[in-house]
């Protein structure tokens, strides 16, 4: 049926009113649900219906991306892209500014002072210092030191 002959027929003014406003081109019919009305545009669906296509293409992407292959594919290309020295050079850069933050900085300065890592850092530099001072070449270099030491308060002593 025509829309001209829909309108004349019409008798309610409301409903002739939204029929004008299709004949005249300023509304139309979601090409979707074919149920609703929106205005012309730059879209031909209405809202409901946009969103749900797009929740309908982020479950599709969900599932394609929880596929083992898919998963093994990515991890590897992501891989070999940290191996490149661009990529190692962006997120040094990255981390770098993150550092510098004030609250990055806040965060690692109340991370410092909470007991448990203060007992572990203490722990682990008491394990640390007890391995370093026994090797072979930090006791001759320390020996070296008293040595050098030892010769100039020798030395000023006689001036």
């Amino acid at each position: 049926m025509d829309i001209w002959k829909m309108i004349q027929e019409v008798e309610d003014p409301e409903q002739r009113a939204i029929l004008w406003k299709m004949y005249r081109g300023e509304l139309m019919i979601c090409k979707s649900c074919e149920e609703t009305l929106i205005p012309r545009g730059l879209s031909q669906v209405c809202d409901s219906c946009k969103e749900a296509s797009v929740e309908r293409r982020r479950k599709r992407s969900r599932e394609y991306y929880q596929r083992p292959e898919v998963k093994a594919q990515r991890r590897e290309y992501y891989r070999e892209y940290q191996q490149r020295p661009e990529a190692r050079a962006l997120k040094r850069e990255r981390e770098r500014k993150y550092r510098q933050r004030p609250e990055a900085k806040a965060w690692r300065r109340e991370y410092k002072q909470r007991p448990e890592v203060k007992a572990r850092r203490r722990e682990y530099q008491r394990e640390y210092m007890r391995e370093y001072t026994q090797r072979p070449e930090v006791k001759a270099r320390r020996r070296e030191y008293q040595r050098e030491y030892r010769q100039r308060k020798k030395a000023q002593e006689e001036e």
